[in-house]
């Protein structure tokens, strides 16, 4: 399966019905084929996030394993 960049097909097809007033079945699959195919990656993209990575906000520690629940605000 080829590598997209989906945010840009989304963005392009947008693009696309909003400039014409009504589309027929056969216009937008040939359009939307079209914005596929020129918005395919190289392989050495797949999964690239170019995002910063997520920061946690507090610490979070697994439950103990002595079976009791504490539900209380860390001190």
């Amino acid at each position: 399966m080829p590598v997209l960049d989906y945010e840009a097909c989304w963005y392009s097809l947008k693009a696309e019905i909003q400039g014409k007033r009504s589309h027929g079945a056969k216009d937008l699959a040939e359009a939307m084929a079209r914005i596929e195919v020129e918005n395919r990656l190289d392989e050495s993209q797949a999964g690239f996030d170019d995002r910063p990575p997520a920061r946690l906000k507090a610490v979070i520690t697994p439950p103990s394993d002595d079976g009791a629940e504490s539900f209380a605000a860390p001190a």
